[in-house]
């Protein structure tokens, strides 16, 4: 089991800050919580708790020989993903043609990796991945050149929200106000 493979250097490597809202849930856990940025080419959507760890050590009455308790870093105020999607530029490498990342492989942070490496989200990012992969083969580019291409960008999003024979589409937005229709 390997919890953080290799990242790949990305037309754009996802960033916490792209997905904190910097608006805490509500006690519920519900609420109209939104990622900073959604992006215009994204290929799945997703939210999951980050799963970091605490990030700091506070000794009692200052002294390390003492018990501690824990805590996270100043500036780290939520571990919630919100309602966030990725985008297909962080499936592409940023040198290296013909190929496309997928699995944790990706473009993004080590804490973006905390929660995308969760099962749940791995099948949307090996289904954007192939989408990407046969829209490039298919107008015969290379996977950054329809990173590059709206058009070609739209041909990939059709793909995933409308596969082929009926199959259920992939959510590329995830706002709960909407039917999965």
């Amino acid at each position: 089991y390997i919890r953080e493979g290799l990242r790949l250097d990305a037309l754009y490597n996802a960033r916490r800050q792209d997905f904190d809202s910097g608006v805490p849930m509500n006690s519920k856990g519900a609420g109209w919580d939104f990622a900073k940025t959604n992006f215009p080419d994204a290929v799945f959507s997703w939210q999951c708790w980050y799963d970091f760890h605490t990030t700091r050590r506070i000794f009692l009455n200052d002294d390390p020989s003492q018990p501690w308790v824990t805590t996270f870093k100043k500036g780290f105020s939520s571990t919630e993903t919100y309602r966030a999607n990725f985008p297909l530029r962080g499936l592409v490498p940023v040198e290296i043609d013909g190929l496309v990342g997928s699995f944790i492989n990706i473009g993004h942070s080590s804490i973006v990796c905390s929660g995308l490496r969760w099962h749940c989200m791995m099948p949307a990012v090996g289904q954007a991945s192939a989408a990407l992969a046969a829209v490039a083969l298919r107008a015969g580019v290379q996977p950054r050149d329809v990173a590059r291409n709206f058009r070609l960008v739209r041909e990939v999003q059709k793909a995933l929200v409308m596969p082929p024979g009926g199959a259920p589409g992939l959510a590329l937005v995830g706002y709960q106000d909407l039917s999965p229709d």
